[in-house]
């Protein structure tokens, strides 16, 4: 019996070593650790450096699910957090928050098999790049913001296995968060341009511009009709240095 207590007590020991709980929450928002969950989330238990979010349980006599794990640096934000699928319990995906001093640099989500599926860049509290993978289908969409006064330029490309841009599309918005001008680019080449120009009343006027297509026969008929007179010269010159007209009429 006092073997049993002993190892009982070693086991407890050894289980709790390094875990010293701070806080044991019963409630939906913590604010503390800037994060907002829905009301899925019945209870967090936050350690000094880490926290565990769990769902309602289903009974009293059960725990309930592991839906986050987040771990904390020693200012006590978010440096990684790891989400679990709440029917297999296994990994969904993970969250990794880099800092500079006291602001957010750098987030990037990685999968269950730690390849990335999402990142963000920040810059001077601004969201200025984010990339999303795809590797189901192994195709790379890519968003980049940057600022240039108080106009937002967003550009969203899409890449294939090889690297080559499928389509680009680029988007303009104002100091009022408008979208002021879009962009559609494919193989290098302009498919349209939509501009919207608001008047004072904030009332919207859309101009939207398709390029012509061009295809060979369009270029051929562009061709001669912008220089037909040089063309016909040119056709001539070769008629009649190849043809000898003299010698064709005494025949």
């Amino acid at each position: 019996m006092r073997q049993i207590f002993i190892s009982m007590l070693l086991w407890a020991t050894l289980n709790s070593f390094g875990q010293i709980l701070y806080y044991d929450f019963k409630r939906y928002d913590y604010p503390h650790l800037e994060i907002s969950y829905p009301d899925s989330i019945n209870s967090v238990d936050v350690y000094k450096y880490e926290a565990y979010f769990t769902s309602s349980p289903k009974t009293p006599a059960s725990k309930g699910k592991l839906l986050y794990h987040i771990v904390l640096d020693d200012n006590h934000r978010k440096s990684e957090i790891i989400n679990y699928n709440t029917t297999t319990g296994n990994i969904e995906a993970k969250y990794i928050f880099n800092y500079s001093q006291i602001n957010l640099e750098e987030i990037t989500m990685l999968n269950e098999y730690n390849k990335i599926r999402h990142h963000w860049l920040f810059k001077n509290g601004k969201l200025i790049e984010e990339v999303r993978y795809n590797f189901k289908q192994e195709v790379t969409d890519i968003w980049s913001y940057s600022y240039i006064n108080d106009t937002l330029i967003e550009t969203f490309t899409k890449h294939n296995k090889q690297d080559n841009v499928l389509c680009e599309l680029k988007y303009k918005y104002d100091s009022l968060n408008r979208l002021i001008e879009e962009k559609e680019f494919k193989n290098d080449s302009l498919v349209y341009i939509d501009k919207m120009i608001y008047d004072t009343a904030g009332k919207l006027n859309r101009i939207k511009y398709y390029p012509p297509k061009v295809t060979v026969w369009s270029f051929l008929v562009r061709l001669i009709s912008c220089q037909g007179t040089f063309l016909m010269r040119i056709l001539w010159h070769i008629i009649s240095s190849n043809f000898n007209m003299t010698a064709w009429i005494e025949s």
